[in-house]
């Protein structure tokens, strides 16, 4: 219960502290009051001013919804690469596990033929 709660507060906090440095480029408008507080606290820390130098930079492009398609369909083609990538080694090694299994089960002369047609010489 305890760790559920810690991790429920670190998230909460990332979104806060997130949102308070993010409001202004996202939303185009002064902050809330209470996301004004908790920026003016996080701004305090060092770390807290590295992130708003670096999210100060950040500006939301004009164009936001192609920016997102864009974004979002290279998204897709890395995860539809990475995935059909995975598929490809998984069937490569089921397709090589069941020569392999059938293989073991062949009789004693039929695995010497195949030994000796697999290792025959180039010609």
């Amino acid at each position: 219960m305890i760790p559920q709660f810690i991790g429920a507060f670190l998230v909460t906090s990332i979104v806060m502290i997130g949102s308070s440095l993010l409001w202004p480029v996202v939303m185009k408008q002064d902050r809330p009051p209470v996301l004004q507080t908790v920026r003016d606290a996080v701004v305090k820390t060092e770390a807290g001013k590295k992130a708003e130098e670096v999210l100060g930079v950040y500006t939301v492009p004009d164009n936001m919804p192609q920016a997102v398609n864009d974004a979002s369909s290279l998204v897709v083609q890395s995860v539809g690469t990475a995935v059909q990538k995975k598929v490809e080694e998984v069937v490569t090694t089921r397709v090589i596990e069941e020569v392999v299994k059938r293989f073991d089960t062949l009789p004693s002369q039929d695995k010497e033929e195949i030994k000796t047609i697999i290792c025959k010489p180039a010609q």
